[in-house]
């Protein structure tokens, strides 16, 4: 119960004295990586310079220099912060939000080659290098996940832009099929009303022709029985002359 009493007041009191310290925010700084040893971690510390920050969030001592992961693992940073108590061997990082060091429950530090204690100060994470190595994991991890998924939509956007071509090259085929097919119709009804026509020409030069036929045997009808009589009188003639 007594070691239980310690662990809660090792944890929570430094917590609530120095969370929120809104005088970190102007230190915060972006950085590709954070110190890998402590001779990394002194010159840092020293360029940083923490200790000339004016803030009323804790005591000088305990306002250090900070290189952590941040919330999410998307990018490293330097600040200027209070020191926590890490305790049951997680790995920290700083919380932008709460404008503080918390300890992340879902990274232990425990099973690394380099295995981070029970209990530790924030500012000496350097320590446990597999805690930035996770990070970074974890972050490349997050970038490749966000690159397929830019590529996926990509390639979907893609997709649907060419079934849409496909759609619209085969309804423009279809509507040109479809007028095509309907002018045959119409040049058949053209050719037919010209046959037609030849046909109706043709039957009335035939009517034509029979009807000048016809009137030619009447014409010469005539003439022949005019001939049949000039015969007939000069037989007729004849008779007489000899009966005389």
């Amino acid at each position: 119960m007594q070691t239980a009493f310690v662990f809660l007041w090792i944890y929570f009191v430094p917590k609530v004295s120095c969370e929120g310290c809104l005088e970190s925010i102007p230190t915060i700084t972006v950085v590709n990586r954070c110190p890998k040893n402590t001779t990394e971690w002194i010159k840092s510390k020293r360029r940083k310079q923490c200790h000339l920050v004016n803030q009323n969030c804790t005591t000088l001592e305990r306002f250090e220099y900070h290189c952590l992961p941040d919330k999410y693992h998307e990018s490293f940073m330097e600040v200027c912060a209070p020191r926590k108590n890490i305790v049951g061997g997680h790995c920290p990082f700083y919380d932008e939000e709460e404008n503080s060091v918390a300890m992340n429950l879902y990274q232990s530090c425990k099973g690394h080659t380099t295995p981070c204690p029970d209990l530790y100060n924030s500012n000496v994470a350097y320590r446990y290098q597999e805690c930035y190595t996770d990070a970074l994991k974890s972050t490349k991890d997050d970038n490749n996940e966000s690159t397929l998924s830019k590529m996926v939509s990509v390639s979907t956007f893609a997709f649907h832009i060419l079934i849409t071509i496909i759609q619209l090259s085969m309804l423009i085929a279809f509507v040109y099929f479809i007028k095509k097919h309907k002018r045959i119709p119409k040049d058949c009804i053209a050719m037919g009303d010209l046959r037609s026509q030849q046909n109706t020409k043709s039957t009335t030069s035939s009517r034509q022709n029979s009807d000048v036929s016809i009137g030619s045997q009447i014409n010469t009808m005539p003439s022949r029985s005019l001939s049949e009589n000039n015969y007939i009188s000069n037989s007729n003639s004849s008779l007489v002359s000899n009966h005389l």
